[in-house]
């Protein structure tokens, strides 16, 4: 998962926003998922807690977690898509 930029959110608490490449979506969600993990793990061998709320904070500025996702349309024949219907 390659990041594109990341700074501080308006507001406090230490939030940041990380804006990252697109990829594939099922990979991106297990990798943003394993990041996660390991962010929370991190922050906790600190003695600190990482969280990936929205809004973690009543009456400060919050990210509201947005997700883009863009849909690619692919020169794909009905043939090829009945057989990976039925493969999957």
């Amino acid at each position: 998962m390659k990041v594109k930029y990341h700074h501080p959110e308006v507001g406090g608490c230490g939030q940041m926003e990380i804006e990252v490449e697109l990829g594939e979506m099922t990979q991106m969600a297990e990798q943003h998922h394993g990041r996660e993990v390991h962010y929370q793990k991190c922050r906790r061998s600190e003695g600190r807690t990482a969280t990936f709320l929205p809004k973690p904070v009543a009456g400060e500025a919050g990210s509201g977690m947005p997700c883009a996702y863009a849909l690619i349309q692919r020169k794909v024949s009905p043939s090829s898509m009945m057989k990976q219907a039925t493969h999957s």
